[in-house]
Order: structure tokens, then sequence, then C-alpha cells
């Protein structure tokens, strides 16, 4: 549906601080196993974009690092404002990602080789991926095997309601 262009952006003013915010809060209750640290307080209270899809974005990778740290406790979710923009990182201390995997990570049905055995489609980071370019942001992902991964969202100033110095715009 994504590709299909079936799936548009409902873009307004909302305070990305509690979006992520309330995101990570429910996934800590959905798992007692794993302690979420949320370092957020750089993420701004007001700019544009849109809520439910971030939500979707921040969820997916919450769940991924919930899912691939089976042994780990220990979840980070730090926000940060960016020159040009804003990213968002969530870190695990899991299985990590084989580098030969790294650059595939993004594309639909694709499954690191470290993922065997683990339930899953290979569909949640393609739609992050596709989330994040409607917004004209970008995804990264770093990786050690056997140490963890950190999957980052950078969302541009353009258009999601910061000027260029990071600083959060007056106009609607």
């Amino acid at each position: 549906r994504f590709e299909n262009s079936e799936i548009k952006l409902t873009i307004c003013r909302d305070d990305l601080y509690q979006v992520v915010f309330d995101c990570c809060f429910r996934h800590a209750d959905m798992s007692a196993g794993h302690r979420i640290q949320f370092e957020l307080d750089e993420l701004p209270h007001s700019a544009n974009f849109d809520p439910k899809m971030i939500d979707q974005v921040v969820s997916n990778l919450l769940a991924n690092a919930v899912k691939f740290s089976p042994d780990a406790n220990k979840i980070v979710v730090r926000g940060a404002l960016e020159s040009g923009g804003v990213r968002i990182d969530v870190e695990d201390f899991g299985i990590g990602i084989d580098p030969e995997d790294l650059p595939k990570m993004f594309t639909r049905y694709f499954r690191a080789k470290t993922s065997t055995g683990i339930a899953g489609t290979g569909i949640g980071l393609h739609v992050v991926k596709m989330i994040i370019e409607m917004h004209g942001g970008e995804v990264r992902v770093k990786s050690t095997k056997g140490k963890g991964s950190v999957f980052s969202v950078f969302l541009p100033a353009n258009g999601f309601g910061l000027d260029k110095a990071g600083e959060i715009a007056t106009a609607a």
C-alpha cells in the first residue's frame, strides 16, 4: 500500500516528545523483561509531522529491539536535535547484525542471518524506511554482531516545523 501511494501522511502540528514518550511507555508495559531508558528531553514539543506514522516507526523499532535482545534487559531511546533536524535512536544490546547484512536491512522481506529462528516477516524495517522517507528523512543502522544495534531515524527541519538551527519554528 505504501509503494502504491495508497497510504498518505496526515501532517499536523503535534508534540513529538509526547508521541515518542507515549510509545516508549506502552512498550515498557508490554515487555516486562526489558527496561526502556528514555533520553528524550531534546525532542521538540511542537513540530509538523504525522503522529500516527511516527508512533508506528518508534513502535516497530522498539518491538525489534525487544525481539532481538532476548538476553539483554536494557533498551535506550534517545532524541536529539541535529543540524538540520531531529534524530531518534533506538539502541539495543542484543544479538546484532552481520556486517554483510547491514546494507540490506531496510529491504522488504529481508531477514538478517542473525534472526534465524526468531519470528518475523522482514516487513517492519521496510515500513519504517518508507514512513521516514515520506517525511523527507532517512533511517540508518549501526550494529556489531553479538553486541547490539542502533537504529536511527532522522527527520529534517524543512517541512518538519524546525528551522535550520534546530530551533522550533514559530510558523504553523
